[in-house]
């Protein structure tokens, strides 16, 4: 799902199906850079056809992970590491440094059924 809000600014929401592990996950480099990698493509593909003409500079972002346990806030974070450079990867920003995201994102946890797990992704032009 993606939508130009009235304004004319671009607005992105998409969902990828699964979870991203946290900072606690114990795993080799090799396993952690597959993690990384699945990430970064689905976003890659979830974002396709629904790019801006061109990567947006400045953006709001909004993570919800759905699960049916709740992470600690600082694993949360981390875990949308990749999905947030698979962003900029697929084109939607330009990149993701604090000049780029101004506010710190917003995450969200809401509980899902045990193996229904799944993350939302919201991007908003500023």
């Amino acid at each position: 799902m993606s939508d130009t809000k009235k304004d004319g600014k671009y607005y992105l929401k998409i969902m990828l199906n699964g979870l991203p592990t946290g900072g606690n996950s114990r795993q080799s480099w090799r396993a952690k850079y597959a993690e990384t990698t699945k990430w970064k493509k689905s976003v890659f593909f979830a974002t396709k056809g629904k790019l801006p003409p061109k990567p947006i500079k400045k953006v709001k972002l909004k993570y919800t992970r759905c699960s049916s346990n709740k992470m600690d806030w600082d694993n949360l974070v981390i875990s949308f590491k990749a999905i947030q450079d698979g962003l900029v990867n697929a084109g939607v920003m330009c990149d993701d440094k604090v000049r780029n995201i101004p506010e710190l994102p917003t995450y969200e946890q809401n509980m899902a059924k045990k193996g229904e797990g799944k993350v939302w992704i919201e991007v908003w032009e500023i």
